[in-house]
């Protein structure tokens, strides 16, 4: 692998207010470089979850742990030594592929999952995500069309972010107003493929008549299992009565 990733595993345990066992946490730092490009990621992961990132564009600290959960700060020098590590990333980066006489590099081919983010509904706005994972290495390209023409005006593409097994993934999403017979594809260009992967999607909405077939079918099957209850209770009372 040409990207140098280096992680610091901590094994913490936390005690349970039931029955005051201890359970095991994984706490992650993840640094990953990459040769030939300058796409650099520092993060603290907690249990596969991640709590903050550096963001080195802005020399900065960004905290991405949910609302929810009691914050916590990161230290003062945190992004010192992110800015640090990125340099020994590179340098080591450099003698490993020296030292192992430049092997070819490792490839993940990209898994590509296209969804709505909430339920269809006729003229309501929603959102479309373009979900990519299991890619190696990192730099990748995503493309969004409707109807085959390209979409570039309100595109959002997310960071990169490490898997458990060292491949990555990505999402992208987009505003849209569901219309049937639209129809919107996502591809994705990686250097594990040759050809572009395209994933086509588009909105399937219950009419007004299919709706009226699902409440029809709906009565229909009450009506038949009450019609067998009621036959069941009469055949008992009958068999009493004899």
């Amino acid at each position: 692998m040409l990207a140098y990733i280096c992680m610091a595993i901590l094994l913490g345990a936390v005690g349970s207010k039931i029955n005051e066992e201890k359970e095991p946490h994984i706490e992650m730092r993840v640094t990953m470089c990459t040769s030939g490009s300058t796409e650099t990621e520092d993060e603290l992961q907690l249990d596969g979850d991640e709590e903050l990132y550096a963001d080195f564009i802005n020399n900065k600290v960004v905290m991405t742990i949910p609302n929810f959960v009691d914050q916590f700060g990161a230290d003062p020098g945190w992004m010192q030594v992110a800015q640090a590590d990125k340099q020994v990333c590179f340098n080591d980066l450099g003698i490993n592929i020296k030292a192992e006489k430049n092997p070819p590099e490792s490839k993940a081919i990209p898994r590509v999952v296209m969804y709505p983010a909430y339920d269809l509904e006729m003229g309501i706005s929603n959102t479309l995500v373009c979900f990519v994972t299991g890619f190696y290495p990192v730099p990748i390209k995503l493309s969004w069309y409707k109807n085959s023409q390209p979409i570039s005006d309100g595109v959002e593409v997310s960071r990169y972010y490490p898997n458990d097994d060292f491949t990555f993934q990505i999402f992208s999403e987009i505003s849209f107003m569901p219309k049937v017979g639209d129809i919107y594809s996502c591809m994705v260009e990686h250097s594990s493929v040759t050809d572009l992967i395209t994933t086509i999607w588009e909105p399937e909405m219950k009419t007004q008549s299919d709706a009226g077939k699902t409440a029809f079918c709906a009565i229909g099957l009450t009506l038949g299992l009450l019609g067998v209850a009621i036959g069941t209770f009469f055949l008992i009372k009958g068999n009493n009565c004899n």
